[in-house]
């Protein structure tokens, strides 16, 4: 028989000093990273931030491609500015910004995904919901605009020779078409990858 009281484990040091060094843990934890959590949370608050818990990823290559698919839908559709009809729509009218979302709105339902936005201009399009390209694929997203503002923003196609072709609404011709414009032309500003979530 062994010694003891029945029924009280002998005390090991190696679990006493493990259960020891948990308990120190989260008395730090609770003491120094709680308080500085709370004041970066604060501080976002007080900045009028919103902190954005969702991770925004680039569209997959199958949401890219049925996006380059839809757009032909799009052909021929009247340009009005502030538009954001859907090709299906009557009536329907639309600009470039709110062609190139009604586009991916459709092509990221289809794949179970959404976009981090309802609806937006070409320029904050630039600025926050898109990943620069150095060589963008069919479907991908072109700005342009004057002196290196973002003022539009059309659905890449494909290149042809030392031509960029691509689908927008244009306010000149007022409706949605395909154009090519050359590579070297200064209205080009960069290609983008749009972001889902």
């Amino acid at each position: 028989m062994g010694r003891g009281v029945k029924g009280k484990e002998k005390l090991d040091p190696a679990r006493m000093k493990a259960e020891d060094e948990k308990r120190r843990s989260f008395q730090m934890h609770t003491k120094y990273i709680a308080p500085i959590l709370i004041l970066v949370s604060s501080i976002l608050i007080s900045c009028n931030t919103t902190f954005n818990t969702t991770l925004d990823i680039p569209v997959s290559d199958e949401v890219r491609t049925s996006a380059y698919e839809i757009s032909f839908k799009y052909i021929g559709m009247d340009y009005e500015w502030g538009g954001q009809d859907f090709w299906y729509e009557e009536n329907r009218k639309v600009d470039c910004s709110g062609l190139v979302i009604n586009i991916y709105k459709e092509a990221c339902e289809e794949y179970g995904y959404s976009l981090p936005f309802d609806d937006t201009t070409a320029k904050v399009l630039h600025d926050t919901y898109t990943i620069e390209l150095i060589t963008p694929q069919p479907g991908d997203l072109i700005f342009m605009g004057d002196n290196g503002e973002v003022t539009h923003v059309a659905i890449f196609h494909r290149f042809i020779g030392d031509q960029i072709e691509f689908l927008d609404a244009y306010s000149t011709s007022k409706k949605v078409g395909i154009r090519q414009y050359p590579k070297a032309s200064e209205k080009f500003i960069s290609f983008g990858r749009l972001l889902m979530r």
